[in-house]
């Protein structure tokens, strides 16, 4: 959804100073997809008057069009925009926006503009003079119900609670149960058969581990009063006060309690030499939300919307930070030619082994969901069986998938 909120000069000012606000919406519009859905809303001190015209205009306007209005119907015409509080049928009195001085006229003069392919999601839309908003135009409401894009969410991927494996009876028996399980497998199974067997042995030994709340020192006596207070906000509002000042002092309290472990965790640490706990809690406490900004220019500065256009411009700023470096600028080793019966085997098992054991820690797991410390786990015996299954299918025994 893009929202546009804009302003137009009075009636005194020239017609120039209206063509360049028009020119900037033109703009604006331009950026946007004919998908998006565009909002525009604003004081256009224009008077689109009372009758209907064509789909543009409802016949609930109030007054009669004056030559900024007809500008206004113009520009909806050639953009495919409606005016929203034109559309339903109100008192006269919930149609006017703004009063002249002396309660002389009474004028309509601020809209809500929307597409005319969306007209059926409008709901309503109309002034409330009654209402205190600090300006001397009044409240413009629309009530508008959005369809919302159907968006595919990805599968959860659940972190392995790695930590249970540094208990050697937990590591032998998950060691044991995968062996056994690849045992029964065999090398003329496929790949993923055996990625299955570990991922349901780790479900067994040591599962998931638990997200951290996002304010973990939130008890289920807090949680029961937000509830109480819930409850009490429309029926008992000197309660529901009480509720609320008691919630903030009990929450005060837990998270100060809740500080105070949490440091003393990070001595525990310090003193155990666990550097990469005790910095993972700092890291914690001090992690500040951060805004990402998805907008991506062109060239001139220019907003990029379409996925396509976006993945061009990637593309050309990848390419312009390499440009200017040429091949024979790099230093790159020669390829020396050998025979292939010189080379020796592809891999050794030393090599693999070896390999296996140096993933580093802490990294993502793949679409498998097997992580690289949960391939360090396995045992001896199960590094030797993987490596036969690798080396049968490099040889092109085992069948594709």
């Amino acid at each position: 959804m893009i929202v546009n909120q804009i302003y137009f000069p009075t009636s005194n000012s020239e017609d120039d100073e209206i063509e360049q606000v028009y020119d900037s919406l033109d703009e604006l519009l331009g950026i946007s997809r004919n998908s998006d859905n565009v909002i525009i809303i604003g004081d256009f001190n224009a008077v689109v008057g009372e009758g209907k015209d064509n789909q543009i205009i409802g016949k609930h306007g109030l007054g009669t069009r004056n030559i900024r209005g007809e500008r206004l119907v113009n520009f909806c015409k050639q953009n495919n925009f409606l005016i929203t509080n034109t559309m339903f049928e109100v008192p006269k009195r919930r149609r006017f926006t703004w009063v002249a001085s002396g309660d002389i006229n009474r004028y309509q003069i601020n809209y809500v503009l929307v597409r005319s392919r969306l007209k059926k999601q409008i709901m309503t839309g109309h002034s409330f003079p009654g209402v205190k908003i600090d300006s001397d135009h009044n409240l413009v409401v629309m009530k508008y119900k959005i369809a919302h894009k159907k968006i595919t969410k990805r599968p959860k991927c659940n972190i392995w609670d790695v930590e249970k494996l540094k208990s050697e009876e937990t590591k032998q028996e998950f060691q044991n149960k995968v062996y056994n399980g690849l045992r029964v497998v065999g090398t003329d199974s496929l790949w993923d058969e055996v990625i299955n067997n570990i991922r349901q042995f780790a479900v067994e030994t040591i599962g998931f581990r638990k997200l951290n709340p996002r304010k973990p020192w939130i008890t289920n006596e807090i949680k029961n009063l937000i509830k109480h207070r819930n409850k009490l906000r429309k029926k008992d509002e000197a309660m529901y006060k009480i509720i609320k000042n008691r919630i903030t002092q009990k929450c005060r309290v837990e998270k100060e309690k809740w500080m105070d472990l949490t440091c003393e965790n990070i001595k525990i640490n310090m003193t155990a030499n666990r550097m990469d706990k005790k910095y993972g809690v700092i890291k914690r406490l001090s992690r500040l939300s951060k805004l990402r900004s998805k907008i991506v220019k062109d060239k001139n500065g220019k907003l990029v919307l379409d996925g396509g256009e976006i993945v061009t411009r990637w593309k050309e700023y990848i390419e312009d930070l390499y440009e200017g470096l040429k091949g024979e600028d790099m230093n790159i080793e020669n390829i020396i030619e050998s025979n292939k019966e010189d080379i020796g085997p592809i891999i050794t098992k030393y090599e693999f082994i070896k390999a296996l054991r140096e993933l580093k820690k802490g990294k993502a797991a793949g679409v498998d969901n097997i992580s690289a410390v949960l391939l360090k786990y396995v045992g001896k015996d199960t590094e030797h069986k993987i490596f036969e299954i690798v080396c049968t299918h490099r040889r092109g025994a085992v069948e594709k998938y």
